[in-house]
């Protein structure tokens, strides 16, 4: 990785880091870097929701996504480790990643639960600072009401 950093090549096998949500790692991950530079690169993870459980309000989802941007490398001021900083406005990247599946996935439907949570400033695991608006986007790619 730092390699391909170093010399602005593509690393299209770049490992992602694990994280974890209902005590099991994500079941799906996907990237894609910006201008073949692993040093900047979008993040979308995936977790199913245990059976019977709900969100706050009653809403049921059978995955819960997590997206973030890589915006350049550095180190974790809580591990002091080599990694990538992400974006702090992490709702870019939801959008990004919203944007990326109208455009791509027929048939989808995307409601978004405004003030879904309260919008917040908080650090993550890095050490990063990360804020958001609480929107919460449902997409139904089932093409089906649920």
């Amino acid at each position: 990785m730092i390699r391909a950093v170093a010399f602005k090549k593509p690393y299209p096998n770049a490992p992602v880091s694990s994280l974890f949500l209902f005590h099991k790692k994500q079941e799906l991950a996907f990237q894609m870097e910006e201008n073949n530079n692993p040093k900047s690169r979008h993040h979308v993870r995936f977790w199913s929701t245990p059976k019977h459980w709900w969100l706050p309000g009653g809403r049921k989802a059978n995955l819960l996504g997590s997206a973030t941007f890589d915006k350049k490398v550095g180190f974790s001021s809580f591990t002091l480790q080599f990694t990538h900083k992400i974006e702090e406005n992490t709702d870019i990247e939801r959008d990004f990643v919203v944007d990326t599946i109208k455009q791509s996935t027929l048939g989808a439907k995307i409601t978004i639960a405004e003030h879904f949570n309260s919008g917040y400033f908080d650090r993550n695991g890095g050490g990063d600072n990360i804020r958001t608006d609480g929107a919460l986007p449902f997409i139904n790619l089932r093409n089906k009401k649920e």
